[in-house]
């Protein structure tokens, strides 16, 4: 890292403490996801049916996805735009790699319920890298999203998570996901592949945007 021990050319950005589309309850711990009724009510992220569900594995390591949907958001969705938690563990990757890590950075719990994920043998972490049995850990890193950019202590805490993995050179994947899976998912790993594996910025951003089309999209991540 450079001396000041921030990633190459991305930004400091301010956080603001939002809870932003938080319906009734939702402060209170997500555990199996919202009922029908809660999640009619809330209705599906903005832009997220017609959003691909996910892109290509980066460097044998990184998985880019939107966020899956709990099943109370069924009825406001076809069958073929439905994407549960469980469907990707049933994704079939290069060289038979699975889920090791699964990191939400969206900042809410609304969309599924921790153990929709905890029930694959995938343990809910609270302090990351912390010593777990379990085949894959769970991780949630709430960002803000929308016009905010990962902040540098954001990108640090990823890196943290991704280089002590990395380190551990046993195979399997960190599986990353946003909303969409394109801006803020797009920033940590390209960040990532600046800081792990070398990269300049452009062709990290390049690399990203290969793997999942188009990429980051919003000006503001890019500056």
């Amino acid at each position: 890292m450079n001396d000041d021990d921030s990633p190459k050319r991305f930004k400091r950005r301010k956080v603001v403490n939002t809870n932003q589309n938080l319906q009734n309850g939702e402060r209170k711990i997500n555990e199996n996801g919202l009922p029908r009724e809660q999640a009619m009510s809330a209705g599906l992220p903005a832009r997220w049916m017609y959003c691909p569900k996910y892109g290509q594995v980066i460097e044998n390591l990184f998985f880019p996805m939107k966020t899956p949907l709990s099943e109370g958001y069924d009825d406001l969705l076809e069958t073929q735009y439905r994407f549960h938690p469980e469907d990707v563990f049933k994704i079939e990757h290069p060289n038979n790699l699975k889920p090791k890590i699964w990191i939400s950075l969206a900042n809410t719990e609304r969309f599924y319920g921790r153990k929709q994920v905890t029930n694959h043998d995938c343990e809910y972490i609270h302090l990351p890298m912390q010593v777990t049995n379990h085949d894959c850990e769970y991780i949630h890193l709430p960002m803000v999203g929308h016009d905010e950019a990962p902040t540098v202590d954001d990108v640090k805490r990823f890196l943290r998570i991704a280089n002590g993995f990395y380190n551990k050179n046993e195979p399997g994947l960190i599986v990353l996901h946003c909303t969409h899976g394109f801006n803020r998912t797009g920033f940590l790993i390209a960040a990532a592949l600046v800081e792990l594996f070398g990269y300049d910025p452009e062709a990290a951003l390049l690399q990203f945007a290969s793997a999942r089309p188009h990429g980051i999209y919003k000006e503001d991540y890019l500056r």
